[in-house]
């Protein structure tokens, strides 16, 4: 079996450094997945990916030809509930908007999966991974005024943590209603006890550890899962 992952950071597998060097997760767990599991998958995330782009991308591989896939693993929502900080850093008394307001991520997501099925593929949801709030308010003072940002967010880091989580219900929702399988990383990442150590300086992305636990969730997913699509077949 043959499947693609259109995704964002996460998925490509990006963490922070202490000093503040990004870099990629060098692994094999998509030879993992293939020796496990017998399914071949083709990684096309993009750091920064917003669902709105991870739209263009999809239609840009299908102009290319998409012949023999069967499944697309989509992971979308941490890019689309970030802001411009240093907008509200500047103006904390001014409205601002995530990049992707969440109704309409509600309604691109929606069409990207009706998009996927047009195309006979199978669409899997992935959700985001958790925020560490105060970590992620550090990192974004460092260039940028925190008492600024902290009275957009009304003197409570924790908003970041809860307006990103919209987007995560927001995932698991359109799963429901799309009757789409759902591999839900955030869940096994907020059963962890030491969650904050297998976060990276910046609170967004996870540190190799983080990254591992993620693979492994994803192939014991697909372990119990593809068996079942084989019997269906």
């Amino acid at each position: 079996m043959k499947g693609i992952i259109f995704g964002d950071s996460i998925l490509r597998g990006m963490f922070v450094k202490k000093d503040g060097k990004r870099c990629i997760w060098k692994n094999n767990w998509l030879t993992t997945i293939y020796e496990q599991c017998g399914l071949e998958l083709t990684n096309h995330s993009q750091i920064g990916c917003t669902v709105q782009r991870g739209a263009m991308l999809l239609e840009k591989a299908a102009e290319k030809g998409l012949e023999g896939q069967q499944l697309v693993l989509l992971e979308y929502g941490g890019n689309d509930a970030d802001f411009d900080w240093g907008s509200i850093a500047a103006e904390p008394g001014e409205k601002h908007f995530s990049k992707t307001p969440l109704q309409l991520f509600e309604q691109i997501y929606g069409k990207l999966i009706e998009r996927v099925r047009s195309l006979q593929i199978k669409p899997l949801l992935v959700t985001p991974v958790p925020v560490i709030a105060g970590r992620y308010l550090d990192w974004l003072s460092r260039d940028n005024d925190r008492a600024g940002i902290l009275k957009w967010l009304s003197g409570d880091e924790t908003n970041i943590y809860r307006y990103q989580e919209m987007y995560a219900l927001s995932v698991c929702k359109l799963a429901d209603k799309y009757d789409c399988p759902l591999l839900d990383i955030r869940s096994t990442m907020l059963e962890r006890r030491d969650l904050p150590e297998l976060m990276s300086p910046d609170g967004l992305h996870p540190v190799e550890a983080g990254y591992e636990l993620i693979w492994q969730e994803i192939a014991a997913f697909f372990r119990r899962w593809l068996p079942a699509q084989t019997e269906l077949a």
